[in-house]
């Protein structure tokens, strides 16, 4: 049985951050969120093509993996509040045991994990650290992503729980099975079979079996422009 607590919940608005029109850097701890199938009131994205949406709507990170990226050096002793811009923050799940097809009761609201979050250079331009998005994508470390099956409320004090498992595969073996560099249409086939796969992440591979070949990351990794050195 999976003990999970919640350590933060987060919501905010984009501003002006970095050159960037991001939320990343408004996120603000509250007490509540409530959990909605287009998105968390309250919240949103400065980039509503690439962020957001009915299968992004919850943005889930570990303690655990956040400690891991501190002892590595990507990340600085003290963090900011919702340092990669999630709205929850807990400790006892990390993406080596949520699965994709999860589904988690959080409050009033029930959720289903649905892909993990592929990181951008934005969270680079917050940190001044080239490379931290690429590492989170190598590593498979930048969190997941869930739809919403039941609206509802989540307080800080609830705790979650799992109320269903779909899969054998978890977050971080389809984050690296997702960006392998080697891989090729047998295993863009296998993933397009998972069900509970969100619709772009499908497009993505539909895409690649159509042109036979993996798209760039460079755009989405590195941005526009360059970062000034550390």
């Amino acid at each position: 049985m999976l003990n999970i607590e919640i350590l933060g919940l987060y919501r905010g608005l984009p501003t002006q951050a970095y050159g960037l029109t991001s939320a990343i850097n408004n996120k603000h701890a509250v007490e509540w969120l409530d959990i909605r199938p287009g998105g968390i009131a309250g919240d949103g994205q400065g980039d509503k093509h690439h962020h957001g949406g009915p299968e992004r709507v919850l943005h889930w990170f570990s303690q655990e993996s956040y400690q891991l990226l501190q002892q590595q050096g990507w990340l600085p002793a003290r963090l900011p509040t919702a340092a990669l811009g999630e709205n929850l923050l807990s400790r006892g799940l990390t993406e080596s045991n949520v699965y994709l097809g999860d589904q988690f009761a959080l409050g009033k609201a029930v959720v289903e994990v649905c892909q993990p979050r592929a990181p951008c250079y934005r969270i680079d331009r917050r940190f001044g650290r080239q490379g931290l998005a690429a590492h989170c994508q190598q590593s498979g470390r930048s969190g997941w992503f869930c739809r919403v099956l039941q609206p509802g409320r989540l307080y800080l004090n609830d705790s979650p729980c799992l109320l269903e498992r779909q899969t054998d595969i978890s977050i971080h073996q389809l984050m690296l099975d997702f960006y392998d560099p080697q891989s090729g249409p047998a295993q863009w086939q296998q993933l397009l079979s998972l069900p509970a796969l969100s619709s772009s992440w499908r497009r993505q591979l539909q895409q690649r079996l159509q042109q036979g070949k993996l798209e760039s990351w460079l755009p989405r990794l590195q941005g526009p422009g360059h970062l000034p050195p550390l």
